[in-house]
């Protein structure tokens, strides 16, 4: 058991907040007591590894394309009338300009382009989509886990039943997705 001083240390989001990540589409899950969820992308997501953690040129190679439409939910809590979402359906779309030629040093004009998805890893209700990176979508990158975490949404059912559809045990912790990482670099 952790002793007070161990438990002080963490932060915020250590204390309340569960992390699990799905491997098959990079992206971090974190699940609070109640059963809110927040998406982020992974180390090993496509758009993170293309442009690393130094990205300073990023605004001018990153434009979001599309953001899926979703029917914002009423009420209080934002639950009522939110949009259904299922495993592989895409939330946003992003641009990313000169990835594949920028280490060959290539004039910028010839650079290619690449169009990456972000997609949900499990069932849930779209609660909100982070409007902010429409204007920043660099932030995904620079800052995934805060001000650049992509969507927020509920699970189905959540806290009915110790199973919750399956679909949280389906993904990997945050641990064993970092030592699959440092295993493949």
């Amino acid at each position: 058991m952790a002793s007070r001083a161990d438990v002080a240390a963490l932060s915020l989001r250590e204390r309340e907040y569960a992390v699990r990540v799905c491997t098959k589409t990079h992206v971090r899950v974190y699940r609070h007591p109640s059963g809110t969820m927040v998406l982020c992308l992974a180390e090993r997501h496509l758009l993170r590894r293309l442009h690393g953690d130094g990205a300073c040129a990023l605004s001018a190679q990153l434009k979001m394309l599309r953001v899926r439409e979703f029917q914002k939910g009423r009420g209080k809590s934002r639950q009522k009338g939110a949009s259904k979402l299922q495993p592989g359906q895409w939330l946003i779309s992003v641009l990313s300009q000169g990835t594949d030629s920028a280490q060959s040093g290539a004039p910028d004009d010839n650079r290619a382009s690449r169009e990456t998805t972000v997609d949900s890893p499990v069932h849930g209700f779209l609660v909100e989509i982070n409007d902010r990176l429409q204007a920043e979508p660099v932030l995904m990158i620079s800052d995934p886990d805060n001000c650049g975490f992509i969507a927020i949404f509920r699970a189905p059912g959540f806290g009915k039943s110790q199973t919750d559809g399956g679909f949280w045990n389906a993904l990997v912790s945050n641990e064993e997705y970092l030592s699959q990482n440092a295993k493949q670099e």
